[in-house]
C-alpha cells in the first residue's frame, strides 16, 4: 500500500530501506518497492535516490560495505598484495624467454594497481576545430551595447 502524501519517512522506514537495499544487491529502486511505499518504479527510484543522498545513510553503508570488505578479506590492501603477485609472476626475473600471455596479465594488473592507488589520470583530451563566419562590424556593435546596457543597470542601483 502506498505511503499518504502527507506521513513523513521515519528513521524506521529509512532502516527498512537499507535492510531491503543490502538484501537487494544495493538496488534501491527495488529495496523501496519491497516496503510497498510507491505506486510506480520512478517514483520508487526517486525515493530510494533521495534516502540515498542523506549523509547517515551514506556513512552507514560506508561503514557496512568496510565491514563486509574486511570479513571477506576483499580489502585494499589485500588486493594490492594479490595484485603485486600477480605482477610478480607474470615478470618472471629467472626465465629465459618471456611468456607473451604472462605479461599482458602482469600488464593488466599493474595498469589496475595504478588505478587504485591514484597513479592513473584518466584525463581524456579532444581537439576541435571551429569555423565560424563572423561579421566584425555587427560583433563590435553588439559589444558596444550589451557594455551601455550594463551601465545602465549599473546606474539603477
Amino acid at each position: 500500500m502506498p505511503r499518504s502524501s502527507n506521513s513523513k519517512l521515519t528513521r524506521s522506514h529509512i532502516d527498512q530501506f537499507l535492510r531491503n537495499y543490502i538484501d537487494n544487491g544495493m538496488n534501491g529502486t527495488k529495496a523501496v518497492e519491497a516496503m510497498h511505499f510507491t505506486n510506480s518504479a520512478n517514483s520508487s527510484a526517486v525515493m530510494a535516490n533521495y534516502i540515498l543522498k542523506r549523509p547517515y545513510v551514506k556513512a552507514y553503508l560506508k561503514h557496512h560495505l568496510e565491514r563486509a570488505a574486511e570479513k571477506t578479506g576483499a580489502t585494499f590492501e589485500n588486493k594490492v598484495k594479490k595484485l603485486w603477485h600477480v605482477v610478480d609472476k607474470g615478470i618472471d626475473e629467472n626465465s629465459e624467454g618471456i611468456d607473451v600471455e604472462s605479461a599482458r596479465v602482469a600488464i593488466s594488473a599493474t595498469a589496475e594497481l595504478n588505478k587504485m592507488q591514484g597513479h592513473y589520470s584518466p584525463e581524456k583530451h579532444q581537439n576541435v576545430n571551429l569555423n565560424i563566419d563572423v561579421d566584425v562590424q555587427k560583433a563590435i556593435a553588439i559589444d558596444k551595447e550589451i557594455e551601455q546596457k550594463i551601465e545602465e543597470y549599473k546606474t539603477g542601483f
